[in-house]
């Protein structure tokens, strides 16, 4: 199906050493290590795998793999903690994040905040210029998007 990832994923492979691929292609087989699955949910009986058995998916793991999932889970952890307290700092991670549409208010807050006006010469008769600021930079990218589809500046 992804001719792309099927390399990418064997290649990796290779690097740590001999391996080679189950013609089987039968999850309920013991004689396997890896088993990569397009689904966010494999065909697989967790309980049954093998202490050496890995699967790609697990459950939940879109709570890290959305970002807007990922903002909501550290602002959470974040929550628990004082800022002050060192353990604080290791959930600060993220740069200033929106979820958008809900937070718009506050985007919008944060975005005017790097804009400054230059003052218009009087003699002139044109608008100020507005300086959006170098920093002032904001990474757009739709919910349950992937693979860089959708993101703009």
């Amino acid at each position: 199906d992804k001719p792309e990832v099927y390399k990418l994923v064997t290649a990796s492979f290779h690097t740590i050493g001999e391996w080679r691929e189950d013609p089987t292609d039968d999850p309920e087989s013991p004689h396997w290590n890896v088993l990569w699955s397009w689904s966010s949910k494999p065909k697989v009986n967790r309980a049954d795998l093998n202490i050496w058995q890995r699967v790609n998916h697990y459950p939940g793991a879109f709570e890290l793999t959305r970002k807007d999932a990922l903002k909501r889970n550290l602002a959470y952890c974040k929550s628990l903690f004082k800022p002050d307290r060192s353990v604080y700092k290791l959930f600060d991670v993220m740069p200033r994040t929106y979820a958008l549409p809900q937070e718009y208010v506050q985007f919008c807050n944060a975005f005017s905040e790097g804009i400054t006006f230059e003052k218009q010469d009087p003699g002139k008769k044109t608008r100020p210029r507005i300086n959006y600021g170098s920093d002032n930079t904001w990474i757009m990218k739709p919910v349950c998007s992937s693979r860089g589809r959708g993101i703009f500046l």
